[in-house]
């Protein structure tokens, strides 16, 4: 492929954020796929430097690469019917830019990398009359990783819902950019330069783009590793979407859950995050700072000691740290369980081992589990799932009123039953928060918590044996995480947990610990 002056200025003779989109050209990765050429016209662009001392050292440069060897006859003709690709050139750039066009398809080559944009603009006659692709040095990049990781690039359903998630190709930039920039303090140029530099370093950075059912993006989260213990994520973006909100909390959640076993520390640097952006963060604890929003995590079942330990290694910003301080010396001058759900909180997906947080085992039917958490059995819909539901962070559940054993704040594992359709595992296959538990009449708490429910009013009604002034039990969850590992009944039993599970079941502190960690495959 033949680069264009501009880009070979870059790699050598310019230090700015633009030239760095050309230097990731030079990547180690893609020297066994690309040949960088130049043509006869760029002794012609060295020429044009305003010293001699500029000239030489730019002529000097030269001889790094090779210069593509065309005929005189065939580059003349060529010139002339490119020149109707360009019928406004008024100045030397756009001669020069004719004339490295015509060498480079006299030559055979089927790509020429620039960073001018009106001249990428201006390229389609160019591949439709000559099979000439004018590309920008992140377009080629990304064309070149999407064929090497074809799979990472292909949509996939989002959790067994209609959106769609799948690493920014070089097509999508512009929908990106147009439903996520924030305006009207980030100019649409900006916004895209700032996307391509990520794009130019695949190796570096990852970004994923969610899409809704008419392919319109939704989010963008781009993220990169700062070993040994920090994940970057220097592009978090929402559209305005009604499901957005819904997206990028189930979006952070599901990173914070990946990442806790690699990287203690997430540190989202984004300078442009709208609103919806800074309320999930908040929400799923994220502290603040001047530059950055952090997050602590880690995995497993942990107490105090343990957890002040893992903190004293890590390199936080200083409000990060004084914020989680604060939070475990308030835990133990007053301990007990509402101290302990709140740690619970702040260190998600992490358990506190020490904070006598009621748990219980609760059997859910299949036909309502797989709207909150069971993936496996959403991909069997043909139309979807509530996205609202599966996607979201929180939920609610209704039982009889007899189950008053269930308390906020609490711990839910999930037993998926097996229901008179069929359906189900029988096995324990999600853990979630109790965020609040409620005693009213059918009519009541359908009206608060529909929102939050796959129940229709007449399951609520039937959950209350058809009785509208029967007193209805129902809790409010959140923070579901799915089990790498169902467990099934005789593990349970091995565990101390007797079956069948027929209504909400307490368990002890240990028996928690144990099942938690063998669904999660922490040992």
């Amino acid at each position: 492929m033949v680069i264009d002056a501009n880009v070979f200025y870059d790699l050598y003779e310019r230090n700015t954020p633009e030239s760095e989109d050309s230097k990731a050209l030079l990547a180690d990765w893609l020297q066994e796929e690309i040949q960088l050429l130049l043509t006869r016209e760029i002794h012609v662009e060295v020429s044009r430097a305003p010293t001699d001392a500029q000239r030489r050292r730019s002529a000097a440069l030269i001889s790094r690469h090779e210069v593509l060897k065309t005929e005189d006859a065939k580059f003349q003709e060529l010139v002339g019917s490119i020149q109707s690709c360009f019928p406004d050139a008024a100045c030397l750039r756009d001669d020069s830019d004719i004339r490295q066009i015509a060498h480079t398809i006299a030559g055979g080559v089927a790509f020429f990398v620039t960073r001018d944009e009106k001249l990428i603009e201006r390229a389609e006659p160019l591949a439709a009359n000559h099979g000439l692709r004018v590309l920008h040095p992140t377009a080629l990049i990304n064309e070149i990783d999407s064929l090497r990781r074809e799979a990472e690039y292909r949509p996939v359903r989002l959790e067994g819902s209609r959106l769609t998630s799948n690493l920014v190709r070089d097509s999508q930039v512009g929908s990106v950019v147009d439903a996520l920039r924030r305006a009207p303090q980030e100019r649409a140029s900006e916004f895209e330069k700032l996307l391509r530099h990520f794009l130019a370093k695949p190796k570096e950075c990852e970004c994923l783009v969610t899409l809704a059912g008419d392919k319109k993006p939704v989010a963008l989260l781009t993220k990169s590793p700062r070993p040994p213990s920090c994940l970057e994520i220097p592009l978090f973006r929402l559209s305005d979407d009604s499901l957005a909100p819904t997206v990028g909390r189930h979006i952070l959640r599901s990173l914070i859950e990946v990442s806790s076993s690699r990287f203690p520390i997430l540190n989202v640097t984004d300078q442009n995050l709208g609103e919806s952006a800074k309320a999930a963060l908040l929400e799923l604890g994220f502290v603040p700072s001047e530059q950055r929003w952090s997050k602590v995590t880690f995995s497993g079942v942990a107490g105090v000691a343990s957890i002040k330990q893992t903190l004293q290694g890590l390199k936080l910003p200083e409000p990060t740290s004084r914020t989680l301080a604060d939070a475990l010396d308030a835990y133990q001058k007053n301990p007990g369980p509402l101290a302990a759900a709140d740690l619970d909180r702040v260190f998600w997906p992490a358990k506190l081992a020490d904070g006598e947080i009621p748990s219980f085992v609760i059997p859910i039917r299949a036909q309502w589990a797989e709207h909150f958490f069971d993936s496996e059995l959403a991909s069997e819909r043909l139309f979807g799932v509530n996205e609202q539901l599966h996607l979201g962070i929180e939920g609610a559940y209704y039982c009889s009123s007899r189950n008053t054993l269930l308390q906020h704040p609490g711990r839910v594992l999930w037993y998926v039953s097996k229901g008179s359709e069929g359906r189900g595992s029988m096995t324990v296959k999600a853990c979630s928060r109790i965020e609040e538990v409620l005693l009213g009449t059918p009519k009541a708490l359908f009206k608060k918590l529909s929102r939050l429910g796959v129940y229709q009013w007449n399951d609520v009604l039937k959950a209350s044996g058809g009785e509208l002034t029967q007193p209805l039990l129902a809790f409010r969850f959140s923070m579901t995480e799915r089990f790498s590992k169902p467990l099934d009944l005789q593990i349970l039993k091995s565990l101390g947990v007797p079956s069948p599970i027929m209504s909400p079941r307490r368990i002890t502190a240990e028996q928690f610990e144990n099942i938690y960690t063998l669904g999660k495959q922490l040992k």
